[in-house]
């Protein structure tokens, strides 16, 4: 049962709705907090709490074009697994291309105690598994980012603070320096929110996490990290396969 936790961001109980679907207080608070945000930002304004996750394939312009739609339908088909294993559907999400990338704004419905471990530790689990039996040059790096909070989508796609502070955590120099100092396969930047949410609730152990700078464009502000533990000797098999075992987040070595 997770602990007893409480915090000042009234977003906590929008990123939870499984676990506070029948505290009726705490969804009139998020239904009040969402009208105020509405009524200040005019008529054409409609902000929603979502949890929202942006990938990018590292050094994806270093591969030859082959190469670079090689590793695009690997990553799609990845997180299309990765999706299905954690059980949140597509429909009520938004995936956007963004070439070398992806961002997506899941449903309402996916809370974070989905999102952390599951969705990741499958992620970080098929991305692993397809490294061990592909070529070098054909090597599958991910950086990964999450965040949570309102944002206002229209026909063009969504935009706020939320989705900016989500892509400048994924292009932090501290989360790429630190990607190629460990040679890892997959990396990922947690908001502070998030990291506070998550580590309160047991979902993940703060101790697999380091505290990085995020300082791009006109963002001073810092995440948490998480690297995947360096790869390991590959073992030749005709066809990978989904991997078994723990979905979460493994302990980081010497952790």
């Amino acid at each position: 049962m997770a602990p007893s936790f409480r915090s000042d961001d009234l977003t906590v109980e929008a990123l939870f709705p499984d676990m506070f679907r029948r505290r009726e207080a705490g969804w009139c608070v998020a239904r009040r907090l969402y009208r105020r945000l509405a009524s200040r930002r005019g008529g054409g304004a409609r902000p929603r709490c979502r949890v929202v996750l942006a990938l990018d394939i590292a050094r994806f312009t270093g591969h030859d074009e082959a190469t670079q739609i090689h590793l695009r339908e690997v990553m799609y088909r990845i997180v299309g697994d990765a999706l299905a294993a954690a059980r949140i559907g597509r429909r009520g999400s938004r995936m956007e291309d963004r070439g070398d990338g992806l961002l997506m704004v899941l449903r309402a419905q996916a809370s974070l105690d989905t999102v952390l471990p599951l969705l990741f530790g499958n992620i970080r689990e098929r991305v692993q598994a397809y490294n061990a039996t592909a070529v070098p040059s054909e090597r599958l790096r991910l950086r990964a980012a999450l965040h949570a909070g309102f944002l206002h989508r229209d026909r063009h796609g969504v935009t706020g603070d939320t989705v900016n502070l989500l892509f400048r955590m994924l292009d932090a120099p501290a989360m790429k320096r630190r990607l190629d100092d460990e040679d890892a396969d997959f990396a990922l930047a947690v908001s502070p929110n998030v990291y506070e949410a998550a580590t309160g609730y047991r979902l993940i152990d703060g101790k697999d996490f380091e505290l990085i700078d995020v300082d791009v464009k006109q963002t001073r502000t810092s995440a948490w990290l998480y690297l995947a533990p360096p790869p390991r000797p590959a073992r030749r098999r005709p066809h990978p396969t989904r991997v078994g075992g723990r979905s979460g987040l493994p302990p980081r070595p010497g952790g």
